[in-house]
């Protein structure tokens, strides 16, 4: 069951994000590769239904969506797991407790690990009441490896202040996040084109990068730098970069 917010599954909002791109593309690929005949979409209130079924339903190839919210949250168990688009689990660990812990799962995932928010959220893995049947997606080794320090440090603070000695993790699976290749196909023509537009010769090597430049919030830009000059030197050919985020 997906866990939909119109905000985290589209790119058309005021301010666009990784997170945004991550969760629209997702999204589209389940509804075109899912192999069930229902498609489970949990809404918190009925205008994020509405909102699916104007963005979305036209991508279910006619299957039956069967939406969940707070009123019939039990039927999570016909689903079996509740995919929510970031690392905030507690809240909806506390709601299952009313239930069976083993109703259904629970699957968060963290597209960055250096805003309070997140980190906020990741900490309180260790006093929520999650199972290990539970998971947190990690998309990258280096997501998981800050994930796990965090984790680290903050059960040994707990275990210091009020003597903790029971410790649940969820899974943490690194799965990289996927793209539609197809999106990203451009002719002969068109790169051509692009060249003299922007005044780049053919034997240039072109590297675009696309995303937020924000050393202290996301990505620092230097690794990225150092790579390119490598590759210059290595290659003996210009390399034009492109940066657009």
């Amino acid at each position: 069951c997906i866990y939909f917010h119109p905000e985290a599954f589209t790119t058309t909002g005021p301010a666009l994000m990784g997170r945004n791109a991550a969760g629209e593309s997702f999204l589209r690929g389940f509804l075109e590769h899912s192999t069930s005949d229902i498609i489970y979409v949990y809404v918190e209130n009925k205008e994020h239904a509405q909102a699916f079924d104007e963005l979305h339903k036209h991508k279910c190839n006619g299957r039956e969506v069967n939406f969940l919210g707070p009123a019939n949250i039990a039927d999570l168990s016909r689903a079996g797991c509740l995919f929510y688009p970031g690392p905030s689990l507690k809240p909806l660990s506390i709601n299952r407790q009313s239930f069976d812990s083993t109703s259904w799962s629970l699957c968060g995932i963290t597209h960055t690990t250096a805003s309070q928010l997140a980190m906020t959220s990741i900490v309180d893995i260790i006093s929520s009441p999650l199972e290990r049947w539970d998971a947190l997606i990690c998309p990258s080794t280096a997501v998981k490896s800050h994930v796990e320090v965090m984790l680290e440090e903050q059960t040994k603070f707990l275990k210091d202040h009020i003597g903790l000695n029971r410790i649940t993790y969820p899974e943490m699976p690194v799965i990289p996040l996927g793209v539609h290749t197809e999106d990203f196909k451009s002719s002969v023509d068109e790169k051509s084109s692009a060249r003299l537009k922007l005044a780049i010769h053919e034997d240039e090597i072109v590297v675009l990068y696309v995303g937020r430049l924000s050393f202290h919030a996301k990505a620092h830009p230097l690794a990225m730098y150092q790579a390119l000059e490598v590759a210059s030197r290595e290659t003996k050919k210009k390399i034009v970069l492109i940066e657009s985020g």
